[in-house]
């Protein structure tokens, strides 16, 4: 018994752990704490922690759902990094693909607005839109849900998800003509039912589809490292740049194989003429060898007088004088 209780003392102090490092934005971030009731969360704002995980809210990305024809995965990634920006404003791109038949996939789109990281005090390593981790909840069906005074319809059909955020200032006649527009989008009838989350359970709701998400995929919300916003680069300032560094490169590098070029028929000549000097040496050499080797020939053939000078030796001692010695 006392080990259940220590386990579930870990596993909640654990939960309270990962909830802090995780934050809603809806124009300023809010924290998620527990509730009096241990399966409700409540989300406080006023948030000045950095968060690693950032759920968006509905109101600060654009959203949008393509088909593409196309069966193999990674010709479809190639694809989405050459296709040209067709978003309306600039932000940080989100993208979740989904295989429809073998020869083709659903590609969603989250476009979040630059100025949401702009807020931030660090760069989360996530960032999840709002409708990622509620489209499991309205895969049985529209959900209408009520958070921050706001209402966010979200609707998961076979044309892929579709959502948007309505005012509670709008009348009756505005809410129902707006959903039945989304509702035909999607493909479904204009009297199709809507069930409702209540803002009570809207932070658990969040929360639980956020950790079905960074089960199933979490690299496709992750956030790079640097944020590059599409036309706010100075392109024309770096072309000529690249264009002055390239000049100066080749310019240098052709003055090198210039120099480089001298020098080395500079060291052949060089080594040519102490070869030849070699050459000529070798060849007195070889010369000078030939004519010792004549002399040696010619005393070679010279009979050796050995005998002849012991017998003068001999002479001399006995008091004899000898001028001459005639070979």
């Amino acid at each position: 018994m006392q080990l259940t209780l220590r386990l579930n003392d870990v596993v909640e102090r654990v939960r309270r752990i990962l909830l802090s490092k995780v934050g809603f934005w809806a124009g300023q971030t809010y924290d998620f704490l527990p509730a009096d009731n241990p399966d409700q969360l409540t989300l406080k704002a006023h948030s000045t922690k950095s968060e690693w995980v950032l759920i968006v809210g509905r109101e600060h990305y654009y959203e949008s759902v393509t088909e593409y024809p196309i069966g193999s995965l990674r010709d479809l990634k190639k694809a989405l990094k050459i296709e040209p920006w067709s978003f309306p404003y600039e932000g940080v791109r989100l993208v979740q693909i989904t295989r429809t038949t073998p020869q083709s996939h659903r590609v969603t789109n989250w476009v979040v607005k630059a100025d949401v990281l702009d807020h931030q005090e660090r760069r989360p390593l996530l960032m999840v839109p709002e409708t990622a981790c509620l489209q499991t909840l309205a895969a049985s069906g529209p959900v209408s849900i009520s958070r921050l005074g706001k209402t966010v319809l979200i609707i998961s059909s076979d044309t892929g998800i579709a959502s948007g955020i309505e005012s509670e200032s709008r009348d009756d006649s505005a809410l129902n003509f707006w959903r039945t527009q989304l509702l035909s989008l999607s493909g479904l009838p204009h009297d199709c039912p809507v069930s409702s989350v209540e803002e009570t359970n809207f932070a658990s709701k969040l929360v639980n589809g956020l950790m079905g998400l960074i089960k199933r995929s979490p690299l496709d919300f992750f956030v790079p490292p640097e944020r590059v916003v599409r036309g706010s680069y100075p392109w024309r300032k770096a072309s000529k740049m690249a264009l002055l560094v390239g000049f100066a490169y080749l310019s240098l590098s052709s003055l090198y194989l210039v120099i480089t070029d001298a020098w080395v028929v500079h060291r052949l000549t060089a080594n040519q003429t102490d070869s030849t000097a070699v050459q000529k040496l070798r060849k007195n050499v070889r010369l000078m060898r030939s004519e010792i080797n004549e002399v040696a020939g010619v005393f070679s053939e010279v009979a050796p007088l050995w005998v002849t000078w012991d017998v003068v030796t001999d002479l001399l001692k006995k008091g004899v004088a000898v001028s001459r010695i005639n070979s």
